[in-house]
């Protein structure tokens, strides 16, 4: 298992000084690309092979609260890995108390031609050393809804592009996020991602109330869901 410690800064707080979601999804993001580093594997390794680690989607479930006031521990490894995909499992603690559980589930994609590749056995091989148990927490292949409202419409902007040239995940579930009411509690997060977004894009922001939460989706030009959220609440 892979362990990194964490500081927060100002930056990373919300309104009432908890812990963004999106600092979370931050932090999980870095640990994973740490860890591949950690066993050889770091984004210029990846680069000279032409490929490159993308997401899935995740499942987090929110059992307390992140406050600023003490530093947290990522743990993180990977729990399967085959032919084109890692599924893999984290825990953040703080002050001696798991906060939260997440599952990620990320893929290997060529570079030169933008589709899915093998990951590569010399990769799996290093990461089979690692192997973490099942944590119980499913990631779930959730499909686009038929009947969502559409609320808002903006453009994807040279700033929400990231070093694989196309909307970055956590800015995309930043601006879900936004759409949620200011007094819903997050008790478990699942996001899924299908096509990327590019800069200079039209999205739509869509949205529907469920009965333990709200579902969300980013649609582009043609009416795809290219983001998918389930935010579900205590």
């Amino acid at each position: 298992m892979y362990i990194k410690e964490y500081e927060f800064r100002y930056g990373d707080l919300n309104r009432r000084g908890n812990i963004k979601i999106s600092t979370v999804l931050d932090i999980l993001q870095e640990a994973a690309i740490l860890h591949s580093a950690a066993v050889g594997y770091d984004t210029e390794k990846l680069a000279e092979m032409k490929i490159a680690w993308l997401l899935e989607g995740w499942r987090l479930r929110f059992d307390a609260t992140l406050h600023n006031r003490s530093k947290v521990t990522v743990k993180t490894g990977i729990m399967t890995i085959k032919t084109c995909e890692s599924n893999r499992g984290y825990e953040v603690w703080q002050d001696g108390e798991r906060k939260i559980i997440a599952t990620a589930d990320w893929f290997t994609m060529n570079t030169e031609k933008r589709r899915i590749a093998r990951i590569p056995q010399e990769c799996i091989d290093a990461f089979d050393k690692v192997d973490e148990p099942d944590n119980g927490l499913l990631f779930e292949r959730f499909k686009p809804l038929e009947e969502i409202e559409t609320i808002d419409t903006r453009k994807v902007e040279k700033r929400d592009i990231d070093t694989n040239n196309h909307m970055n995940n956590v800015k995309s579930v930043e601006i879900l996020l936004d759409y949620l009411p200011d007094d819903f509690k997050m008790k478990e997060l699942n996001v899924r991602y299908r096509k990327e977004l590019i800069a200079g894009e039209s999205i739509t922001v869509c949205r529907k109330e469920t009965e333990d939460g709200f579902a969300l989706e980013l649609k582009n030009d043609s009416g795809d869901a290219c983001v998918m959220m389930i935010a579900k609440g205590e």
